[in-house]
């Protein structure tokens, strides 16, 4: 009898004494005696024939469903290590993490006469301790041979198991090798670990290519979303992935860049050097040979370490696009449109009427009426309206900027114009507008020396620089507004009658709010939204003594001061209501209020303690009684001169009650020589 009989013999007599519960001789290994000891705990039958078979179709299939990627990577690694032996006294198969057989390879007769051992359990809990019961329970790979197995079925054959794990280190299944013979081959057991390897191995490498795959699909619609013209290089400056921005604003196909040297399409040599060479830059100029030609552009480079390895990222920004950018940022673009404006008052609704049938033409249009009332918006409606809608609106105050600088601020300057020119140069407001609209807000402000420039502009449509020589096309419609009487103002020599019958093409008197009070709730209910978008907070509206105050108020301020108003009413609001409690002073008709003066110093004064527009009103008539009429100029030195007192010369609470801007205010202090000696 050969030592591996022998031994066979001695390990079958310690199965024998511990089936029969006698002491068992140290010929069996610790870890057959512990796995003996667990499947009696089980309640394995150690004379249990034949193993469990299953014939449920749907189970079987969801079996296979579930580990239909094991499978894939698992069968040809077992068909190979099957080939490579050769043996027909062997065969090789794959079972799940339950120990059910999904794959055989090999010869099984000798095992089941009728080869059906395919989808059979050899759990330890059905079939005892065996290579692939044992290798899923403990997790690592070993070897049973003959009657170290608990049950008497397999006491013929030995075997050798190992688990397959998922790239997250999890048992999935395993598989294992399986001899007609009692004497294990030396070297399955290292053969079945090699081949788990290269599964295992090859689980991660898939799980790596899908996550690489998401990574880039995420990627790719990362830059599909970003508006910047985007390529991605490997390592060797080949064209690795391109987002839609790119290929829309150069008009290209995905075929036509992927795979393709960058080097084929930059055309500066230096900046395609600095790109191999890894180093980072921003914004060089180069040019892009597109299909239209070639395209000047800026590009900002920034390699990427990926591995051991780098990649680049490009961005890159045609002329016309960083101009196109630059215009629009300089000249924001009008928001309002004609369905913000609020028309439910015949007054107003015929205005609204007229400007949108003026917004079909291309003339200019003039704007008259008190501050407050609204102009811009109209500006803006009448703008959006129009055929030049996609072009720039571009606003600008002739009475907030200073005299010396209007004429630059209009026509622009070259390089040298002036000490503190900037380099370069700069367009003018007129220049930034072509293609659409130019708001010339407070026009009556406007400089009488600078009246002919821009008269000159419109008749012949084109400027040139302040310091140029070079003439600019024009092509430009003017919206311009005032708060004074135009025409009295050419009567009295202030303002130029050629320039004022140049934009007074069409003309449009926006009403003060207390000639459409009709349209105050909706008014509040649009600045009620918006404030409570400002402030986080839920009103739901005024009661109905607080909007009894507003609509009986006369609106000096007009829909400026309402918007001020509605604010302020939501900014000191608890509730959901507001009270009338929570309105000013003077909307309430109180005869006093608390002013708060610069530095925080509070002085129970006059302010706005009545209605202006009511007070206003009756010092008119009282004139009118007294048969002393004033001019224009009068009448505006006296409002101000009375307003400043009542204010305690408090500029910007002068400016609220006039419904005019701070810089107005001093304009006119200093034109009618005013001072704090004649309070």
């Amino acid at each position: 009898m050969t030592e591996r009989n022998l031994q066979q013999e001695e390990i079958k007599q310690g199965w024998k004494d511990f089936i029969c519960g006698r002491p068992v001789n140290g010929k069996v290994r610790t870890e057959v005696l512990a796995s003996w000891k667990r499947c009696r705990n089980l309640g394995v039958d150690p004379l249990l024939v034949v193993p469990e078979r299953l014939i449920d179709t749907e189970e079987i299939h969801r079996r296979m469903e579930r580990n239909e990627e094991m499978l894939e990577v698992a069968v040809p690694a077992v068909e190979y290590l099957y080939q490579f032996l050769r043996d027909a006294s062997l065969f090789v198969s794959i079972s799940d993490v339950d120990g059910y057989l999904l794959n055989v390879q090999g010869d099984t007769t000798a095992i089941d006469p009728e080869n059906e051992i395919l989808y059979t359990c050899w759990s330890e809990q059905k079939m005892g301790n065996n290579p692939i019961g044992t290798t899923l329970y403990s997790g690592k790979p070993l070897q049973v041979s003959g009657y170290e197995h608990y049950c008497r079925f397999p006491h013929h054959f030995s075997g050798a198991g190992t688990p397959i794990h998922d790239p997250d280190g999890k048992i999935i299944g395993a598989i294992s090798i399986t001899h007609v013979t009692k004497n294990p081959h030396p070297h399955t057991l290292a053969m079945i670990v090699m081949t788990a390897y290269s599964i295992e191995l090859e689980l991660k490498e898939r799980l790596y290519a899908r996550k690489l795959a998401a990574v880039n699909e995420h990627l790719s619609g990362v830059l599909d979303f970003m508006s910047e013209c985007l390529l991605v290089l490997d390592h060797t400056g080949e064209i690795s992935m391109v987002n839609r921005a790119f290929l829309e604003q150069f008009h290209m196909k995905e075929e036509e860049l992927i795979h393709r040297d960058i080097r084929k399409f930059l055309k500066d040599p230096e900046v395609v050097r600095q790109i191999l060479d890894k180093k980072r830059f921003t914004d060089e100029m180069t040019g892009f040979l597109a299909p239209t030609g070639m395209a000047s552009c800026t590009v900002t480079h920034s390699p990427v370490i990926l591995g051991n390895e780098y990649d680049s990222i490009l961005i890159l920004s045609p002329m016309a696009r960083v101009r196109k950018l630059a215009d629009k940022i300089r000249n924001p673009q009008a928001k309002f449109t004609f369905d913000n404006i609020v028309a439910r008052a015949d007054a107003s609704r015929k205005i609204f009427e007229s400007a949108q049938k003026i917004a079909e033409t291309d003339s200019n249009v003039l704007l008259l009426g008190e501050s407050g009332t609204g102009k811009d918006v109209f500006a803006q409606a009448i703008h959006n309206a129009s055929s030049r809608r996609n072009g720039p609106f571009v606003p600008i105050n002739c009475g907030a900027i200073q005299k010396e600088l209007i004429a630059s601020e209009l026509f622009g300057y070259e390089e040298g114009a002036f000490t503190g020119a900037r380099k370069g140069g700069s367009i003018g407001k007129l220049e930034a507008a072509n293609g659409g609209t130019i708001f010339l807000d407070e026009i009556g402000e406007m400089p009488l020396d600078l009246q002919p420039l821009l008269l000159r502009a419109i008749e012949q449509r084109m400027i040139t620089r302040i310091g140029g020589k070079t003439f600019i096309p024009l092509n430009v419609r003017i919206i311009a507004a005032t708060n004074r009487d135009l025409y009295q103002e050419v009567q009295e020599g202030r303002f130029r009658q050629d320039l004022y019958y140049r934009l007074d093409v069409f003309s449009l008197r926006i009403p003060p709010l207390r000639e459409r009070s009709q349209d105050i709730p909706m008014l509040v209910k649009s600045f009620l939204r918006q404030m409570n978008e400002k402030y986080g907070k839920m009103v739901a509206g005024f009661s109905s003594g607080a909007m009894e105050f507003l609509l009986s108020y006369s609106w000096p301020g007009n829909v400026r001061e309402l918007q001020n108003c509605v604010e302020r009413c939501v900014a000191l609001s608890e509730g959901r209501t507001i009270t009338e409690e929570l309105l000013p002073p003077n909307l309430r008709g109180d005869e006093r209020r608390e002013i708060v003066l610069p530095g925080g110093k509070r002085s129970a004064g006059s302010g706005k303690a009545e209605d202006y527009g009511r007070r206003e009103s009756r010092e008119r008539s009282e004139r009118e009684e007294m048969d002393t009429p004033l001019s224009r100029e009068e009448m505006e030195k006296a409002d101000l001169l009375r307003v400043l007192r009542q204010s305690r010369w408090n500029i910007t609470l002068a400016s609220e009650m006039l419904g005019i801007t701070r810089a107005t205010v001093y304009r006119r202090i200093k034109r009618y020589h005013l001072d704090r000696g004649k309070r």
